[in-house]
């Protein structure tokens, strides 16, 4: 893998010292490694700019998977984004891009994550 890419996000300002971690991550994330890149902000959309990708973790459940978000996977690119099957459960599927460009999803483990947050554009 060339470069890993990841988007810590805060919870709004009802939560300040969890901004706070969000803020940090970049800094503490790269004192590990060179080939990371972060930025923070919606990850609704994916982040097409970095586009292929090998990996997308997605650290918020959603209702769904959004369609925007597996589009930089490169072919044979694999993610993992906690998905809501009910009322208070989740399920931590792997995603997968196939040779031809489809997308494909396999069950994954259940688990509980924090909300996705989307801001309309």
């Amino acid at each position: 893998m060339q470069q890993v890419h990841g988007q810590p996000r805060g919870h709004g300002d009802h939560r300040p010292q969890r901004r706070c971690r969000g803020a940090q991550a970049p800094a503490s994330l790269r004192a590990q490694s060179s080939r990371l890149n972060t930025r923070i902000g919606d990850g609704y959309a994916g982040w097409p700019e970095c586009a292929p990708l090998d990996a997308i973790v997605v650290t918020a459940a959603a209702p769904a998977v959004p369609q925007p978000l597996p589009d930089p996977l490169r072919r044979a690119g694999r993610m993992a984004m906690p998905v809501c099957t009910g009322p208070g459960d989740e399920d931590l599927p792997l995603i997968r891009k196939g040779a031809d460009g489809q997308v494909t999803r396999k069950r994954g483990l259940p688990l509980r994550f924090v909300p996705l947050s989307y801001e309309p554009r």
